[in-house]
């Protein structure tokens, strides 16, 4: 019967397990955590999952901003008054970050 996770078998020198020792230690991970992150990140996930947790980064971010904004509303005498302006100036540098972060994913593709 096959293993439901099958395990791999890798052969390093004295210096090389004792830096994935280190790096797993400094990190809080077990060695073979550690390496399967390293193998993760040789190995970019397919871009559908990328999207996924792009989408859920997005909507974290945008939760948090109007969490923020909600308690500057509630926390302070004009806070509805500075709430709005705030929420125009949030939504303008968004914009900003992401025209940059899209030039910048563009000359990277270039």
């Amino acid at each position: 019967m096959p293993s439901r996770n099958p395990r791999l078998q890798v052969c390093l020198n004295p210096q090389e397990l004792e830096e994935l020792r280190g790096r797993a230690r400094g990190d809080g991970l077990s060695m073979s955590a550690y390496a399967r992150r390293c193998c993760r990140a040789g190995h970019p996930q397919p871009p559908e999952t990328l999207d996924q947790e792009l989408a859920l980064t997005s909507l974290a971010a945008l939760v948090a901003s109007e969490h923020a904004l909600r308690l500057l509303e509630v926390t302070l005498p004009d806070g509805a008054r500075r709430a709005a302006a705030e929420r125009e100036h949030a939504v303008t540098a968004a914009e900003m970050r992401l025209a940059a972060l899209r030039a910048r994913l563009r000359a990277e593709e270039e």
